[in-house]
């Protein structure tokens, strides 16, 4: 026994030189598949933040906590991305931080790079591959992949997903037969798109690479959006997405210099199968009233009181699919003859508590609450004069 720890002790420092670090339990832990086998949605938000965002806009500007908000994080290979060819003068890295401007909840996942020496022969364009979540999503249907990113200098990065996919599909043996002809030659003929692989388990030769067109779509707030759509499968199979990774081609000579900076951060990932956005999906925010409430009056100044109150609400929701169900509430309100809302908190169950609001009695507040569903769109939407006299 004792023979064993000095040997486990001699072998940290060979650890350090294999590994750049003492070994952890993601250096010997394979990476966790995630469990959700219909579908997938992050926002790489850990749960706190120093400032509080819902796509893009700012709702809170002190620090926060709130683990009901944590999203799906990536396995920790991320931490090390993989350079095609790795360059010692050029550091790439990449962390799950707190950012000043999040997409939604508090936390990006931004990619760093750094020039540590200077040498012009090796500038031009670096690719990097960041290892993000291993899946087991079944997409026979067809699904929508969606990344939401931003970058300081946006023309200089080029940001695009890499999927691994594998078919279980006895009667065929070759990717042409997968899809149909049509949607096969499509395929074939994008360029520097989403690149998905497809292996077919049953021939363990026949493996294919091809690409699909994502579409730009930018956003406020300097986030931008790209949608990629995965065709159903023509035959009788399971079609299974297993890998999703980030690519991203940087030019090192204009991108970055010798401080480290930002060059992308990433916001939102979703794969959602196409029977997913097809039929109505009915949410409702009812009996939306005040409760337990109280007036202090405030002694300095004659016409603003305190307002204690549990803002309650029911919920109704038909025909609606798991991703679309409610996540979360965002509570805020506005005043009168003003569009301007004022962001008081969010909820994960039917209702508020509203503590020591100030309120102008001839001002009196309208609250509006938002349902945000499990994919982060806004659902269902209800708002609530406040009477002048309670």
């Amino acid at each position: 026994m004792v023979s064993a720890r000095r040997q486990s002790s001699d072998d940290s420092s060979d650890d350090e030189i294999a590994y750049e670090h003492k070994k952890g339990i993601s250096d010997v832990i394979s990476p966790h598949t995630v469990t959700n086998s219909t579908w997938f949605v992050t926002n790489f938000c850990k749960g706190f933040g120093d400032l509080f965002f819902y796509k893009g806009k700012k709702l809170h500007s002190e620090p926060w906590f709130h683990l009901s908000h944590q999203s799906v994080l990536p396995n920790l290979d991320y931490q090390h991305p993989i350079v095609d060819h790795k360059d010692d003068c050029i550091e790439f890295t990449a962390a799950l931080e707190n950012d000043d401007m999040a997409f939604t909840g508090g936390t990006s996942l931004n990619i760093y790079a750094q020039h540590l020496a200077y040498k012009e022969s090796l500038d031009g364009d670096a690719k990097i591959t960041l290892p993000l979540y291993k899946t087991s999503i079944d997409v026979n249907q067809g699904c929508t992949i969606k990344l939401v990113y931003r970058s300081p200098t946006q023309n200089e990065v080029k940001l695009n997903l890499c999927c691994y996919l594998s078919l279980i599909a006895p009667d065929i043996s070759s990717l042409s037969e997968v899809f149909n002809n049509q949607q096969h030659e499509k395929l074939k003929d994008q360029n520097g798109k989403l690149q998905a692989t497809i292996e077919i388990k049953e021939h363990a030769t026949e493996c294919a690479t091809f690409s699909l067109p994502m579409v730009d779509e930018e956003q406020h707030c300097a986030w931008i959006t790209k949608t990629a759509h995965v065709p159903p499968l023509v035959y009788s199979g399971k079609l299974v997405l297993e890998k999703i990774s980030l690519l991203a081609v940087f030019n090192t000579a204009t991108t970055f210099g010798f401080e480290k900076c930002i060059v992308a951060s990433i916001g939102y990932l979703s794969v959602l199968p196409f029977m997913y956005s097809e039929g109505k999906v009915k949410h409702e925010l009812v009996e939306l009233h005040l409760k337990d409430y109280e007036r202090i009056v405030n002694s300095d100044v004659d016409d603003v009181y305190y307002l204690f109150a549990t803002l309650s609400w029911k919920s109704v929701t038909d025909n609606c699919r798991e991703s679309k169900m409610i996540d979360y509430v965002i509570v805020s309100y506005k005043l009168p003859h003003s569009n301007e809302k004022f962001f008081l908190g969010t909820s994960f169950c039917d209702q508020y508590r509203i503590s020591g609001l100030s309120i102008t009695k001839t001002k009196s507040p309208v609250f509006i609450i938002e349902s945000v569903n499990r994919e982060g769109d806004i659902s269902a939407q209800a708002s609530l004069q406040l009477p002048y006299v309670l």
